[in-house]
């Protein structure tokens, strides 16, 4: 993949046509992408300003679908083993 630097969502999307952004509990805004034919959802903050992306959930359509992930941020094994999932290395993914 390409190196890309986008300013806001609209560059990010012309790029990534299946993100969306969504407002979470604490009313900032966060990028959601579907992974794998719309199987997973990466949720990613994004600071435009800066460049920088943090991962925060990596979750089952069926988990996305509940919105818990919204208000709840405590550590959850099903991502790790959703990750584990789609990358199929077991052993690499704690």
């Amino acid at each position: 993949m390409r190196r890309e630097q986008f300013l806001h969502f609209a560059d990010l999307r012309r790029c990534f046509r299946s993100a969306d952004q969504v407002r979470v509990a604490s009313n900032k805004v966060v990028a959601v992408f579907n992974i794998h034919g719309n199987d997973y959802r990466l949720v990613c903050a994004i600071h435009y300003n800066t460049g920088k992306v943090f991962l925060m959930r990596f979750l089952t359509h069926a988990e996305y679908s509940k919105d818990r992930w919204k208000t709840n941020y405590e550590d959850d094994s099903s991502q790790a083993q959703a990750l584990r999932h789609l990358l199929g290395r077991a052993k690499d993914v704690p």
